[in-house]
């Protein structure tokens, strides 16, 4: 009996999400494809947006269009800066290692290696996945368990101990 009733409720759950996706999936990918240049960008916005419906959706309680373009435009905000983060690490990187190629050195490397090894595990994980895997502040919080904010956290938290361990300058009050 019980079993039938969880099969039931699957039944429900599912078939709210499927008549939820068919109706405004266009719509939501449309909305993302506007404000994405890459096609498969955009997919994978609208993929997440849907994932998250399903994750929380209430058969009940049906969310409405607003809520999943809102969610859509959270999606953007954190792509957006996560590119914008990505393409500064990339240049800021570029130049560091174009000023000193002729220095850098086993040492450094070693010392670097070193240093983020030091971090407590959680900051590591947020470094690695956020620059090594690519993955959005969202992506990780999945990841870690924790929330969007706690990944920003820990990632600022990491990178001052990177820089005071390699004795490199506080960017406080620094424009970023």
């Amino acid at each position: 009996m019980f079993s039938l009733i969880g099969v039931g409720m699957v039944d429900s759950r599912q078939e709210t999400f499927r008549t939820l996706f068919d109706a405004h999936y266009p719509a939501v990918f449309g909305y993302l494809r506007r404000r994405v240049a890459d096609v498969e960008d955009a997919e994978e916005l609208a993929a997440d947006v849907f994932r998250l419906a399903w994750e929380k959706q209430d058969p009940r309680s049906p969310f409405q269009r607003a809520w999943l373009f809102r969610v859509a435009a959270n999606r953007l905000t954190d792509w957006y800066r996560r590119q914008g983060l990505r393409r500064d690490v990339e240049a800021a990187l570029r130049c560091r290692l174009e000023e000193a190629a002729s220095r850098i050195g086993v040492e450094d490397s070693v010392a670097v290696r070193d240093a983020v090894r030091a971090l407590p595990f959680r900051e590591q994980e947020a470094l690695q996945l956020t620059y090594w895997d690519g993955m959005s502040a969202s992506e990780i919080a999945a990841v870690l368990d924790c929330s969007t904010a706690a990944v920003w956290t820990l990632l600022s938290r990491a990178r001052a101990r990177l820089r005071a361990m390699l004795g490199e300058p506080s960017l406080e009050g620094s424009a970023k």
